[in-house]
């Protein structure tokens, strides 16, 4: 692979000034914050077979009550940001591999019509502690077609990888935390163009009670802690400096929040596109999934 590069663009990080004893510093000496202890799977398809698990997959966000695709937003996501209706047609899996499909072809939900259709998965199973999260997979790469990988569960959301940037040839890596009222405190790192498309990657997150430690192919590539400096300076090392004061990072996830996996295609609606001429075929790209796979710690400590 070619050498990777990292930009780090701040989207959004807030502080507050503080006011007398602020509650949200304490002061850490020299504890010990990287974990080391062994790893263990804990859920995993290899999508073998000519079928998806259902057992174990939606192919729509199931948030109508009873897990159903009752709503609007269950196959569409967004009507602002994509365009696109999510069909159970688009996910197939053949020769040992998961095919999210984008297609040309009117399609319409629920009152909502669109030129296009995609692919996505959901797990039904949601994550309850401190994990590990990696997607073996080929990314499609076109100008108006994103491919994202993230772990979502209300108030905390991690982008493993989503598509971004012109000609979207850069990843976005984001950790959210959403409050009840829809709006998120966020902060991303981009991993600058390589060709991710043109073969199998794979793509980790190692979210642990003290950091978020995102890798491409097993190296290092982005940093989230869980502590910052009374100045702001984010906290990357294993020991913390004695009689030095430290605050939860405001986008670091609450502990125990569950977390569903999402895997989708989708079509931005920003931009233009020329669409297929009436004869070409209408599928215009695959993302292509070897695995999927989580896994937590033998030993974990909660603060």
């Amino acid at each position: 692979m070619e050498k990777i590069s990292l930009i780090f663009i701040i989207c959004l990080l807030a502080y507050h000034p503080l006011s007398g004893q602020d509650p949200q510093y304490a002061q850490y000496d020299g504890e010990q914050l990287c974990q080391s202890s062994d790893w263990k799977i804990i859920f995993q398809d290899d999508f073998m077979g000519t079928s998806l698990d259902t057992n174990r997959w939606y192919t729509y966000f199931p948030y109508a009550p009873g897990g159903l695709d009752t709503c609007q937003f269950c196959r569409t996501h967004s009507t602002t940001a994509t365009n696109q209706i999510f069909k159970n047609e688009n996910v197939k899996v053949s020769d040992g591999l998961l095919h999210l499909q984008v297609k040309n072809e009117p399609v319409s939900w629920r009152g909502y019509e669109s030129q296009y259709s995609a692919g996505m998965i959901h797990s039904k199973e949601a994550i309850k502690d401190y994990a590990r999260y990696e997607i073996r997979c080929k990314i499609p790469h076109d100008d108006h077609i994103t491919a994202a990988f993230w772990a979502f569960g209300w108030s905390t959301e991690i982008d493993v990888f989503e598509l971004s940037g012109r000609k979207y040839k850069n990843l976005m890596m984001t950790v959210h935390k959403w409050s009840d009222n829809g709006t998120s405190r966020y902060n991303s790192g981009f991993l600058k163009y390589f060709n991710f498309w043109e073969d199998f990657h794979v793509y980790t997150v190692i979210y642990d009670p003290y950091f978020i430690r995102f890798y491409v192919d097993y190296q290092l590539v982005h940093t989230k802690s869980r502590f910052v400096t009374r100045r702001g300076r984010t906290i990357d090392e294993c020991y913390l400096e004695n009689g030095e004061s430290y605050r939860i990072n405001p986008i670091y996830p609450r502990v125990g929040n569950p977390l569903q996996i999402i895997a989708n295609t989708a079509v931005d609606s920003f931009r233009e596109r020329t669409l297929p001429e009436n004869g070409q075929p209408a599928l215009l790209k695959e993302f292509l999934i070897d695995y999927i796979r989580v896994y937590q710690r033998t030993a974990n400590s909660n603060p």
